[in-house]
């Protein structure tokens, strides 16, 4: 039996909005309060509850604010941080009443949320667990001034009618501010449709320096993408993209910040693992998206008519794939789309017309020590030819050609037919396994990987194909959630 949340309407006085009360049902069974082992409990209709104290957050917020697990949080509306830093501590669950509820937080403010391993952080719907679904809310919006390619510099946040608040990219004035820190973070059942083309991801960075981390973070069942990156420079470093309704990890605008363990979970789908762009409007744009991605795992659960991509590469984005695994894609583990994009994969050989840099950024295009499986309708044509060179196809470099290129020696790149075990249980859907088959084909082609930099923004010791070392190192477990409604 399960209760619906919401009850008991109690004012109270706080400074961000009206203090109300949820019940929350806890899975034990009772006959009476003292059955209940949970501290705060009572038998209420068999089962034990607790009646948690939750604050309706109201747009705007101002100035330094601190929410804790000691109280729930409800976004009934789109709740703007104009200044200061929100801090969430380990624990605290924020709800999502509507379509249309979500947290923007604004340039020149901050997000931080400070969850741990045994205690994340948990943004969801407000839904009773059995009726939740992808876009019951919107989802959490980062904006940032770093630099963006957008015409003018600046660009005003998709999903959303624009506005002051909505605008990000800039200046960056200050080179290394960022939007804030995300750790042991949870976001479930998100994203919004304004309309085509426009929609909230379950979280999105536009714009946002340096200075931004996210690290443990897991986006489950949204209704757009995963994460979507508009320009600047944040970093990621283990993600998790499970079950999402559009792409997996989106970048545009000019991303050129890095990402380490990241695992994107597709399920009976036609969309991307990875879609990857520079611009829609002008693919030489600059700063050119050219992002470092480093132990990425993507399996695709598909039926045979679908036509799921492992990564889509287009409108010029440059850029480097690095120790991948990608399992199971219909429509191949990689496309590389059109001339702007070929020509930033050749220029990184030495070959073809260039790929114009912003300074300091990778040069080209490249996708090396990885695994492909299963890739294709047959299970063994990973690399579409449609996006090799075709004289009648203005579209296509001359001299291009997707499986010569990703199949030079020196990309260190290996295909595996269908039917290989190559992870333990990464189609799972409420208890997936990303970790590596012990003795499997992965261990036999360890010697594929390389060593990320030695730089303090990477994990250099990670010299191992995927995202995950070994089962014994899964850092997935004990966090991550993966409830089907």
């Amino acid at each position: 039996m399960k209760r619906a949340l919401g009850a008991l309407c109690v004012c109270m006085s706080a400074a961000w909005g009206t203090g109300c009360s949820i019940v929350v049902d806890i899975p034990s069974e009772c006959v009476e309060s003292v059955d209940c082992p949970q501290v705060g409990a009572d038998c209420r209709e068999g089962l034990c509850t607790r009646v948690r104290e939750f604050v309706q957050v109201t747009d705007p917020l101002r100035g330094n604010q601190r929410w804790t697990s000691e109280r729930d949080y409800l976004l009934d509306e789109t709740v703007f941080l104009e200044s200061g830093v929100l801090t969430i501590e380990a624990g605290t669950r924020v709800f999502g009443a509507r379509p249309q509820a979500a947290l923007v937080v604004v340039p020149g403010a901050a997000l931080v949320v400070n969850g741990t391993a045994d205690a994340p952080v948990v943004f969801t719907s407000i839904r009773p667990p059995g009726s939740r679904s992808p876009g019951d809310w919107g989802g959490i919006a980062l904006l940032g001034d770093d630099f963006i390619n957008a015409p003018g510099g600046v660009d005003d946040l998709e999903g959303l009618p624009p506005e002051a608040r909505t605008r990000y990219g800039g200046s960056a004035s200050d080179p290394n501010r960022g939007c804030g820190t995300l750790q042991y973070l949870r976001i479930e059942f998100a994203g919004f449709r304004l309309f085509a083309n426009q929609e909230l991801n379950g979280l999105t960075l536009a714009g946002c320096g340096p200075e931004t981390l996210v690290d443990f973070v897991q986006v489950h069942r949204g209704a757009d993408d995963g994460i979507e990156l508009f320009g600047g420079r944040a970093k990621i470093r283990h993600a998790v993209v499970t079950q999402p309704a559009d792409d997996g990890l989106d970048w545009d605008q000019g991303w050129r910040g890095l990402a380490q363990f990241v695992i994107v979970q597709q399920r009976n789908s036609d969309k991307n693992g990875i879609e990857a762009d520079n611009s829609e409007t002008d693919a030489s744009a600059l700063p050119r998206s050219s992002p470092r991605v480093y132990n990425l795992t993507v399996v695709a659960d598909n039926a045979p008519q679908t036509r799921s991509v492992g990564a889509t590469l287009r409108r010029g984005t440059a850029g480097e794939i690095v120790n991948a695994v990608f399992i199971g894609h219909r429509g191949g583990s990689v496309q590389i789309v059109d001339r702007e994009t070929q020509a930033c994969a050749l220029a990184t050989d030495g070959e073809g017309p260039g790929c114009s840099q912003a300074s300091g950024s990778f040069t080209g295009l490249d996708v090396r020590a990885s695994v492909f499986v299963d890739g294709g309708t047959d299970g063994d044509s990973h690399f579409p030819t449609e996006f090799d060179f075709d004289p009648e196809n203005q579209n296509t470099l001359e001299g291009f050609a997707l499986h010569e290129w990703i199949g030079l020696a020196e990309r260190r790149t290996e295909t595996l037919p269908r039917g290989e075990a190559v992870l333990v249980d990464p189609l799972g859907r409420t208890s997936p396994n990303f970790a590596p088959r012990a003795g499997g084909p992965l261990a036999e082609l360890s010697d594929l990987a390389e060593s990320p930099p030695l730089d303090e923004e990477f994990d250099s010791t990670a010299r191992f194909l995927g995202a995950i070392r070994s089962e014994a190192e899964d850092w997935t477990r004990g966090w991550t959630a993966f409830p089907v409604d």
